[in-house]
């Protein structure tokens, strides 16, 4: 197991955990071609999941401004401005 310290938690992950191998296992399973799928991250850890993201031509949108999360299209400052987020983008679909 790998201990993960971050602000206020305390991941416990195996050793081999890698955000984007498991994002890219999960994207695999998704059969809906009019699915559309929008990853949401707040650390440095997420960056892997966002590279993945990216290269499949889906939504990587960091939150907060603690990490630069270099590869997300959007930064939004708070986990109010993600339900915000939500609600417009669900009303637009």
């Amino acid at each position: 197991m790998a201990n993960i310290a971050g602000d206020r938690f305390l991941e416990v992950a195996p050793a081999a955990t890698h955000k984007g191998q498991t994002v890219d296992w999960l994207l695999d399973q998704i059969r809906d071609p009019s699915a559309l799928p929008v990853y949401f991250g707040d650390d440095d850890k997420d960056e892997e999941a966002f590279v993945v993201i990216r290269r499949r031509e889906e939504i990587p949108i960091g939150v907060g401004t603690q990490f630069p999360l270099k590869s997300a299209l959007e930064r939004l400052t708070s986990s109010e401005a993600v339900r915000v987020w939500l609600r417009r983008f669900s009303a637009g679909r």
